[in-house]
């Protein structure tokens, strides 16, 4: 037996056949009742979400949709579907619901708000609404050129009145983290709205994440650090890398905050001075010593004007290059560590030394010098015991 949709007249049938020979030829919703029920037909999407039902049915129950089920789809999908069919609205009422099932505070739920947030600056880049039928592997595609490429900082800040909610600029970690929200919702509307899921995008998740499982990242021991302290290149542009390398070192800052860091962020405390400052990432504030080489390396790259940031020389990905290239030079990260490179031979420690190294040399430090969790969380920002999992 198979069931299909047919047209006739505008009208929807539900035309069943056994060995291609039809057996039954009924109006949807006709059945018993006195009134009959007709679907006229709008437009291809309502064909195709038709066919996806009795698809979705048949998965589910093994058997097609009799008309009485059927007609009570169709009920209950227009009903969803007369207020909007906009992506972002069917995304809100996704979240909504997620929060009241799982009921954690509201602060645990940033992730999901990025993404609306996401959806928002493509429609703002694109000038066109994003509709439930765009979600597909094509777009996915689309849209994670879209995350990944960095936006004008001036355009960023609508609660500014600004173009833009988010930076782009993605690394694959996040983009890991805001694809993982976007699979929910897909299935989500796959269980709610019959909205079928393309197993596609689960594999590019997973490939995603075996990338992001194979970034490894060395961390600087103190001895080391110390060791780079003490060094003097004869390249003033390698003196300057190797300065911020060391900042990072010894303070455990996001790139983020870093490069955003100004003389008004640095404050006297008792015990000498500190970075007070709201993180760009997560919009909390964090605190942290500055030890003496750190805050010499702050009085030398202090600008005139005390609203302009203090380390503004390299973009992320420039100081990534940069780094490793000067820490190589110094030969104090030359040891080979045990990651491997695509020709099969053991990378040196300073090939996975990038700007987030600072972090997790900063915690790791922390954690052998018997620094409490909860000194460490409040230098870095953290809100859990991510530095017992940094740690490792």
């Amino acid at each position: 037996m198979r069931c299909s949709i047919e047209k006739h007249k505008g009208i929807f049938k539900l035309s069943y056949r056994n060995h291609g020979k039809r057996v039954r030829l009924t109006v949807v919703g006709r059945s018993q009742s006195p009134k009959p029920y007709e679907y006229k037909m709008i437009n291809m999407e309502t064909m195709n979400q038709a066919e996806k039902y009795i698809d979705f049915y048949f998965k589910e129950h093994k058997i097609y949709p009799p008309v009485n089920v059927f007609k009570q789809y169709f009920q209950n999908h227009r009903e969803r579907n007369i207020s909007s069919e906009s992506l972002l609205d069917y995304y809100k009422q996704f979240v909504t619901e997620w929060k009241i099932e799982h009921g954690k505070p509201l602060d645990k739920y940033n992730n999901f708000d990025h993404v609306a947030h996401m959806i928002d600056d493509y429609q703002t880049y694109t000038g066109k609404p994003l509709f439930v039928s765009d979600l597909n592997m094509r777009w996915i595609n689309i849209f994670y050129q879209f995350i990944t490429t960095k936006r004008n900082p001036e355009e960023v800040g609508k609660k500014k009145g600004r173009k833009y909610w988010t930076r782009g600029d993605l690394g694959l970690g996040t983009v890991l983290s805001r694809f993982q929200r976007i699979r929910s919702f897909w299935l989500w509307l796959e269980t709610n709205y019959y909205q079928t899921y393309d197993e596609a995008f689960g594999k590019k998740i997973s490939l995603i994440e075996s990338k992001v499982n194979e970034v490894k990242k060395y961390a600087p021991t103190i001895k080391e650090i110390n060791f780079l302290g003490n060094l003097e290149l004869p390249d003033a542009e390698d003196n300057i890398v190797k300065e911020y390398s060391e900042f990072l070192f010894h303070t455990g800052m996001r790139y983020s905050d870093f490069s955003s860091l100004k003389m008004n962020h640095v404050h006297e405390s008792g015990n000498g001075f500190e970075v007070r400052k709201i993180a760009v990432k997560t919009k909390k504030e964090f605190r942290v010593y500055l030890n003496e080489r750190a805050l010499n390396i702050i009085h030398k790259y202090k600008p005139e004007l005390p609203n302009r940031p203090i380390f503004d020389k390299y973009t992320c990905n420039q100081l990534n290059v940069q780094m490793k290239k000067v820490l190589g030079k110094t030969g104090i990260f030359n040891a080979e560590s045990s990651v491997k490179n695509e020709k099969g031979s053991y990378k040196k420690n300073y090939e996975l030394i990038c700007t987030s190294s600072g972090r997790k040399a900063f915690i790791c430090n922390a954690l052998d010098l018997d620094v409490p969790y909860y000194d460490i969380m409040n230098a870095t920002g953290h809100q859990m015991e991510i530095p017992r999992k940094l740690g490792q």
